[in-house]
C-alpha cells in the first residue's frame, strides 16, 4: 500500500515539473518576441526623427543641440 501513494506523489511532481518546463519555454518564446518588437519600435522611431531631420534641413549635431538647449531649459524652470 505504501508504494501506491509515493507513485501518485511521484507522478504529480513530474506532471508539475513537465508544466513549468512549458512555461518557461512560454516565458522565452514571449520575451523575445517583446525584444524584437521593441526594437521594430526603436527603428521606426529613429526613422521617423531621420525623416524629420532632413525635411528641415537640420544635421545630426543641430538637433542634438536643439534637445540639449531645451533640457537646460527645462531644467531651470
Amino acid at each position: 500500500m505504501a508504494r501506491g501513494p509515493k507513485k501518485k506523489l511521484d507522478d504529480q511532481i513530474r506532471s508539475v515539473d513537465e508544466q513549468i518546463a512549458k512555461v518557461s519555454r512560454k516565458l522565452d518564446e514571449l520575451l523575445a518576441l517583446k525584444e524584437s518588437l521593441v526594437q521594430q519600435k526603436r527603428e521606426e522611431e529613429v526613422g521617423r526623427l531621420y525623416n524629420l531631420m532632413v525635411e528641415n534641413g537640420k544635421t545630426l549635431d543641430e538637433i542634438e543641440q536643439i534637445i540639449i538647449a531645451s533640457a537646460d531649459t527645462q531644467e531651470i524652470a
